[in-house]
């Protein structure tokens, strides 16, 4: 099996972007699933993610949210990471996305948590402010239920992912 790989770009609110080689694991119609090896280890919030951590990446053009599934090389859910986000573009060996700098972290049997809402300027434009806020409560809200469908995807991609890498397939 040959494996693809895609760019993901992410736009920053203040300007900027940050690219990211991916594996492309599944690609359709306003959807992209990838797959990206954390390179050194490195924390989010508290959470140590080790070098080899596996971070599943779930775009949808429809949504106003991405999801980042941590997981160990085995497939243990280390964390769920939601950015809220919009203009997601899935096109040909590319994912781009702005980045509207409130995410929410999901730690199992940990509380989630918004993070980074004090670094949003004072002056939003309220349509932006808007698309934040009721994002990000939505996230809040649905936290288990959304981390409960990423983690059995998750699970499903990295079997086959497994089953393509064992010498007997």
């Amino acid at each position: 099996m040959d494996t693809e790989f895609i760019t993901e770009t992410k736009t920053k609110l203040f300007g900027g972007t940050e690219e990211f080689t991916c594996q492309l694991i599944q690609s359709e119609a306003g959807t992209a699933t990838v797959l990206y090896l954390v390179p050194e280890t490195r924390y989010l919030e508290s959470l140590m993610l080790l070098k080899g951590t596996l971070s599943f990446g779930y775009f949808r053009e429809d949504r106003n949210y991405n999801v980042y599934h941590f997981v160990t090389p085995a497939g243990a859910t280390l964390a769920t990471y939601f950015n809220v986000s919009d203009q997601t573009r899935v096109i040909a060996h590319a994912v781009n996305w702005r980045d509207r700098v409130v995410d929410i972290l999901v730690i199992p049997q940990q509380d989630c948590k918004a993070l980074d809402e004090d670094e949003l300027p004072g002056e939003l434009d309220p349509a932006l402010a808007r698309l934040i806020t009721e994002t990000r409560d939505y996230i809040l809200h649905h936290h288990d239920s959304l981390a409960q469908e990423v983690e059995r995807t998750s699970a499903a991609h990295l079997t086959a992912l497994n089953q393509a890498a064992s010498p007997d397939s």
